[in-house]
């Protein structure tokens, strides 16, 4: 059906595009337009340009342009239907029934998904069947406050409870089934509940739309895993999305620069501490999607990674990632035996800040210390591969002048000429 050219007009007037835009790209205004790297192309001076009084956007680089609708069809890969609808969604401007595409699956999934969203948190705040997970979480330190902020909830010790309300409330179990949210019985028929007796993480877009859900178990068992995750879906990428991205925006924004941890309760116990630039990866190594979507809001990023072998290791394949989007990349390795979530209940915001503050180590430095440390420098050739290894990743920032302050150091710390360094 065709969407009325007034409804169109009615979104259109409502969204700021500056706004919109201002949520995929880091824009400065100069003059009567806003300006940032072009989110459709490699560059490393700003061409994109967003005229707020026009309510366009156009690069002068690669040539994209269009109003507020073609910039989410095309940052967003979805079609012009879709890209009303979302814009529609963010307006609080309701479309006339039947103005989804009937063959696109997404809508009837986001729908779904936002149901089994209020469905956990309303088992979590119930009198009677959240009272083991609202125990973790008094235990945990997470108050009721960040509960509601990240959409914390909990799934029923029972095999169908959730499919028997979205059931009631219209939506097929395929529909379910098809958002990670059921799974079919192979010998009976029927479908029965992904997660079940878990606490129960949402994850959500840099939009704001419920993609998937984690889920911790409550009660050790042997027999499970300690958590498990929405599957892949036609909303869901795991390689795409960061965990908490939704709720830090607008402080990544402000600070321009991002912490990157590793799990769903470190994200919420530095929110919950005040500070709120802090995202992850969701247990999975870095993505350069990932990075490259980090990079729309911030300038540096701050790697806060267990100082065992797993934790260098995950460190050294997120700096590269970092640097080829041309960000400055630090690393910070906590005491032994410590995470962020425990780190901030034990000490307080203030002694974790100054923790971050004395260290954290650019990438160089991190570099050096770490091949310090596993004793690769003991040997001429040790030195020499260590070296190669420094310069291929600053060769990997796209700014000559970011390189060259980076050069200097390495040579400092290699004790090797920069005109040396600059040869390999």
């Amino acid at each position: 059906m065709r969407i009325p050219e007034e409804t169109i007009e009615a979104i259109r007037t409502a969204v700021d595009i500056v706004e919109v835009v201002g949520e995929y790209v880091s824009l400065r205004r100069r003059g009567a337009n806003w300006f940032g790297l072009c989110p459709f192309h490699e560059e490393k001076t700003p061409s994109f340009s967003v005229n707020q009084h026009l309510g366009i956007f156009k690069c002068f680089g690669c040539g994209r342009g269009g109003d507020v609708f073609a910039f989410i069809q095309q940052i967003e890969h979805v079609s012009f239907v879709e890209a009303v609808r979302m814009l529609a969604e963010r307006a609080g401007i309701p479309l006339p029934d039947g103005e989804e595409e009937a063959d696109d699956p997404r809508p009837a999934l986001y729908h779904a998904l936002r149901f089994a969203a209020r469905f956990y948190f309303e088992q979590l705040t119930g009198p009677e069947t959240g009272q083991v997970a609202r125990a973790y979480l008094k235990q945990r330190g997470i108050h009721p406050e960040a509960v509601r902020r990240f959409g914390l909830g909990y799934a029923p010790n029972a095999w169908d409870a959730l499919l028997k309300a979205a059931t009631e409330a219209g939506i097929r179990p395929e529909v379910l089934e098809q958002a990670g949210l059921v799974l079919p019985r192979k010998e009976r028929g029927g479908y029965y509940d992904r997660f079940r007796h878990r606490l129960m993480f949402p994850i959500f877009s840099h939009t704001g739309r419920v993609v998937g859900f984690g889920g911790r178990l409550l009660e050790p068992d042997p027999e499970q895993p300690k958590y498990i995750n929405t599957p892949e879906t036609p909303v869901y990428h795991k390689g795409r999305i960061l965990y908490g991205l939704y709720q830090a925006r607008q402080a990544l924004r402000t600070q321009e620069e991002a912490i990157l941890v590793e799990g769903y309760t470190d994200v919420i116990a530095l929110h919950q501490a005040g500070i709120e630039h802090v995202v992850a990866t969701s247990g999975t190594a870095l993505t350069p999607d990932q990075a490259r979507l980090l990079a729309r809001y911030v300038r540096r990023v701050v790697l806060l990674f267990d100082a065992d072998a797993a934790g260098q290791q995950a460190a050294l394949r997120s700096i590269e990632l970092f640097l080829e989007r041309g960000l400055n990349v630090y690393v910070v390795s906590l005491p032994p035996g410590e995470d962020p979530d425990s780190f901030v209940r034990a000490k307080g915001a203030r002694a974790f800040q100054e923790y971050l503050r004395q260290r954290r180590r650019d990438f160089v430095t991190f570099h050096y210390e770490l091949a310090r440390r596993q004793g690769r420098l003991d040997t001429p050739e040790g030195e020499a591969e260590v070296a190669r290894t420094i310069v291929s990743a600053i060769a990997r920032l796209p700014d000559p002048l970011l390189r060259e302050p980076y050069v200097r150091c390495a040579s400092e710390l290699l004790r090797i000429q920069q005109v040396r360094l600059l040869e390999i």
